[in-house]
């Protein structure tokens, strides 16, 4: 982490960058229907989290009636799943019909998974020409494979804070 300050600390500069890897981290992981439940809680990953942030900091009027201070923060977070337990591909993390966010070795942790639409060998979507299909003709036909689409959590995140104080 680095600091600097400026013009009698009316400027400054934060800057961090971390990794870090936790070990052992607990998910309700998918078991054996023959074991008569279908879920238990088991320490079953490892998460590598890197990022860095930026925050800068002003004080652009500061008399003997009134001060103004500025921050603005940036960051970008990176969390991967580095591994499973032995025997789990992937585990659940929630969503709903047609689409589920889930924790995947080698993928952004909370990856979505869908499907989308089907798309010909030269990438052109394949529209639906049964005109007994009261519903679907005309339009896009979905894709019977489901791929990951992106990571739910953001690329990168801002804030800014302004702190007005008078007497």
């Amino acid at each position: 982490m680095d600091k600097l300050k400026f013009f009698e600390n009316r400027i400054g500069l934060d800057i961090s960058w971390y990794k870090q890897n936790s070990i052992d981290q607990i998910f309700s992981v998918p078991s054996s229907a023959s074991s008569g439940f279908n879920a238990v809680l088991k320490n079953a990953g490892e998460i590598e989290k890197t990022g860095f942030e930026i925050m800068l900091t002003a004080n652009p009027i500061n008399t003997s009636g009134f001060n103004w201070d500025i921050q603005l923060n940036f960051a970008k977070n990176t969390n991967t799943v580095v591994a499973l337990a032995q025997g789990v591909d992937n585990i659940s993390l929630g969503g709903f019909t047609g689409a589920s966010i889930r924790a995947v070795a080698g993928l952004p942790y909370a990856t979505i998974f869908g499907k989308g639409f089907l798309r010909d060998d030269n990438g052109n979507l394949v529209i639906s020409n049964d005109t007994n299909d009261t519903y679907g003709y005309g339009f896009p036909l979905a894709d019977p494979e489901e791929r990951a689409f992106g990571s739910a959590t953001p690329d990168w995140t801002m804030g800014l804070r302004n702190t007005f104080s008078y007497e």
